[in-house]
C-alpha cells in the first residue's frame, strides 16, 4: 500500500491476483501442492484487497486533518468531482494536492507557474524560531515543485562554467603522455564532468539551503565555508568544503551550537548597599557613616559630626 501511495498508483488487482500455474508435467502430488500454494495465496490476496478497501478512507482521513493546510483543504473540497471521485481516495486526493501545489493560483498558464515556483523557493528563508528539520521540509517541498518543471538538466550550463567543473581537467595532465594515453584520459575528464554535472543539482539545493539559513544563529556555519574557500594557496580540493547536498547541509546546521541570549543579571549587592546607606526617618548619613570613623569636624574639632552639621557654621 505505500509503495502505491508512494507512486500515486492504485494497485493492479487483476495482476495481482494469483493463479493456477500448470506447465501439465507435473504429477498428482505437485499439483496437489500448487492448489494448496494457489489456496493460501488467494487468501492473503482477499485479505489485502479487504485492508486496501478499509484503508484507503482512513488515510483518505488522515491526510485532509493531519497534512493539509486550511487554504489546500478549501481547494479540494470545492472541486467539482471531490464526492464521486476524491473522497475516500487517497491516491486521487494526492493527485488533486500534487496539481494545486505545480499550478498558479492566478492561472494555468505553464510559465507563470514557474515564476510563483521560482519565487517561492528563492523565498523559503529560516524564521528565526524554526528548526533545522522544518526548514529543510519546507526548503525541499519548494525546490521538489521546481525541478518537478525544470527536470535536473537545467543548470548543466552553469555547472559547466564553475571552477570545480575546471578543476576536473586541472586534476588530469596529459603532459608528456602516449596519444592513446591522453584519449583515455580526455575520456575519464569527460565522464567526471559529466557526473558533476549529474550532481549538480543536490549542490545548488545545499548552497540555497544554507544561503537562507537564519543568519541570526547559523551565520558562523557559513563563515567556515566562506573563508576556507577564500584560501587560495592551497588545493581546490582543500578549499572547496561546502556541502554537496541538501542532507550535509542540514547537518551541519544541525551540530552548530547556537548561543543563547541572555540578559544580563542586576547586582543586588550594590542595591542592598545603597538601600543600608539611604538616611531613614531623618537619621544623619555623615553622622551614621562617622560613628565608626575616626574623622573629626575640621570647624570645631569635635568627632560626633562634621563640618556640614555644625551649629555655629556660617
Amino acid at each position: 500500500m505505500i509503495s502505491s501511495i508512494k507512486e500515486l498508483n492504485e494497485p493492479d488487482w487483476d495482476g495481482l491476483k494469483p493463479k493456477l500455474d500448470l506447465t501439465g508435467q507435473e504429477d498428482e502430488i505437485e499439483r496437489e501442492a500448487k492448489k494448496e500454494e494457489l489456496k493460501t495465496e488467494s487468501v492473503e490476496y482477499h485479505r489485502q484487497k479487504r485492508y486496501w478497501s478499509k484503508a484507503k478512507w482512513h488515510v483518505h482521513s488522515l491526510i485532509m486533518e493531519s497534512f493539509v493546510t486550511s487554504k489546500m483543504k478549501d481547494k479540494i473540497l470545492q472541486e467539482v468531482n471531490y464526492n464521486e471521485k476524491i473522497e475516500g481516495d487517497p491516491i486521487e486526493l494526492l493527485r488533486r494536492i500534487n496539481k494545486f501545489m505545480t499550478t498558479s493560483d492566478v492561472t494555468d498558464w505553464e510559465p507563470i507557474t514557474l515564476w510563483e515556483a521560482l519565487q517561492k523557493w528563492v523565498n523559503c528563508r529560516q524564521k528565526g524560531n524554526e528548526t533545522v528539520i522544518e526548514y529543510r521540509k519546507r526548503f525541499e517541498e519548494c525546490a521538489t515543485t521546481v525541478l518537478s518543471f525544470m527536470g535536473d538538466s537545467w543548470l548543466d550550463v552553469f555547472a559547466s562554467k564553475t571552477t570545480a567543473y575546471h578543476e576536473i581537467e586541472n586534476n588530469h595532465p596529459t603532459n608528456g603522455l602516449s596519444d592513446r594515453e591522453k584519449k583515455r584520459v580526455a575520456a575519464e575528464v569527460e565522464e567526471l564532468q559529466e557526473e558533476f554535472q549529474d550532481e549538480f543539482v543536490k549542490l545548488f539545493c545545499a548552497a540555497g539551503l544554507l544561503h537562507n539559513c537564519d543568519c541570526a544563529r547559523y551565520q558562523p556555519v557559513l563563515d567556515h565555508f566562506v573563508t576556507a574557500y577564500a584560501v587560495e594557496h592551497v588545493d581546490y580540493a582543500q578549499r572547496d568544503l561546502f556541502p554537496r547536498d541538501v542532507e550535509t547541509a542540514a547537518k551541519a546546521l544541525h551540530n552548530h551550537r547556537v548561543k543563547k541570549t541572555t540578559t544580563p543579571k542586576h547586582n543586588n549587592t550594590n542595591n542592598t548597599n545603597d538601600k543600608a546607606n539611604t538616611p531613614q526617618n531623618g537619621t544623619n548619613l555623615a553622622q551614621d557613616y562617622n560613628k565608626g570613623s575616626k574623622r573629626k569636624c575640621f570647624c570645631c574639632g569635635k568627632a560626633d559630626h562634621v563640618a556640614t552639621r555644625w551649629e555655629h557654621r556660617f
